[in-house]
């Protein structure tokens, strides 16, 4: 396969599960990025879809409990060498597992962040969880399908997943 250069040098940590910031990532890899893909112990539930290895090859991989002190531990020697942390653990999931934020980027001052959360980290309806259909219902894609009078109908696929990956990347 091609693979980019763009982006050699940087190295990302993905703390993603689902499509978003696999794909994120599985982009930022194709580019020359050096990717590790962090799994907690029972493994990325997409793992038993075929997609996990179109969204994760040729990433390094790495299983890590980051609830525990060791997790947190290992994902700070992590940072130290990290350009760029992606994770989609929700609204304030990193700080649910008490990953301090502001402590790794003493460790590594570049250090940056994309978080993917499906409404932000802040906001009234953060702590809401969103379907495809929830999705593109707010963001009128809903609205520019199907026939007038009719229901309305839902885009195919995984589209959205697969554009906010491409908008975080």
């Amino acid at each position: 396969g091609v693979v980019l250069r763009g982006m050699a040098g940087i190295r990302v940590v993905d703390f993603s599960f689902g499509i978003a910031g696999a794909y994120c990532c599985k982009l930022m890899g194709d580019a020359g990025a050096d990717v590790v893909k962090v799994e907690p112990p029972g493994g990325d539930p997409l793992r038993q879809d075929l997609l996990f290895r179109f969204l994760n090859g040729g990433k390094r991989s790495a299983v890590v409990e980051l609830a525990s002190d060791a997790g947190r531990a290992w994902l700070e020697g992590a940072v130290v060498d990290a350009d760029l942390i992606v994770e989609s653990l929700g609204a304030g999931g990193l700080e649910r597992i008490n990953v301090d934020i502001g402590r790794l980027r003493i460790e590594q001052p570049s250090l940056a962040l994309v978080r993917i959360a499906d409404f932000g980290q802040r906001g009234p309806y953060s702590g809401l969880r969103m379907s495809g259909l929830t999705l593109q219902s707010t963001g009128g894609w809903v609205s520019a399908h199907g026939l007038v009078g009719q229901t309305p109908v839902q885009v195919g696929g995984r589209i959205h997943e697969l554009t906010a990956g491409a908008f975080a990347a």
